[in-house]
């Protein structure tokens, strides 16, 4: 069961959308997903316990654990939610959906949560989403490319600097 409110749930299914879309502000499909927002606790107490030198930290450390706990199985959830019904694909810290349940992982700060869709490659290939502009001259290579095979041919800075969104600063 989600133990947070509406307001909190709809936060990070937003992120969730955008990141599905590729258009998430932190890093197109990656969302960034905090701590706090998957918890009662506001973000001050997260704050005091990353400060593990402070007298109150150890103090409240049960509660910490607790709502880490709660924190990661909220996350679990949604994800789970988000997969179901979007059709897609999502990886919490690089691990699979049930890799991730079954970790040691403590959901203290924050998460990062990429988002792909679950498609086939011809039909990811006819969107157009296995392209992306190369880093230098922005010809359209396939994704798992850095650089077209021209400027790989190229040593150092190609010449012409504006062709290639470099300056010589």
């Amino acid at each position: 069961m989600i133990t947070i409110s509406t307001e909190r749930l709809l936060r990070v299914w937003t992120e969730f959308e955008d990141a599905l879309r590729g258009q998430n502000s932190y890093g197109g499909h990656t969302a960034e997903i905090y701590g706090h927002t998957l918890s009662d606790r506001p973000p001050s107490f997260y704050a005091l316990q990353m400060q593990q030198d402070l007298p109150e930290a150890g103090v409240l450390r049960d509660e910490f654990d607790i709502a880490t706990e709660s924190a990661k199985i909220n996350l679990f959830m949604i994800c789970c939610i988000f997969r179901d019904i979007r059709k897609c694909r999502l990886e919490i810290e690089g691990m699979s959906l049930d890799n991730f349940r079954n970790s040691d992982f403590v959901l203290g700060h924050r998460a990062h949560v990429r988002v792909t869709r679950n498609d086939k490659p011809k039909q990811r290939l006819e969107r157009g989403e296995c392209f992306v502009p190369c880093m230098k001259c922005g010809t359209l290579i396939p994704r798992d490319m850095e650089r077209c095979p021209e400027c790989y041919r190229v040593t150092g800075w190609p010449q012409d600097p504006e062709k290639h969104g470099r300056t010589n600063s």
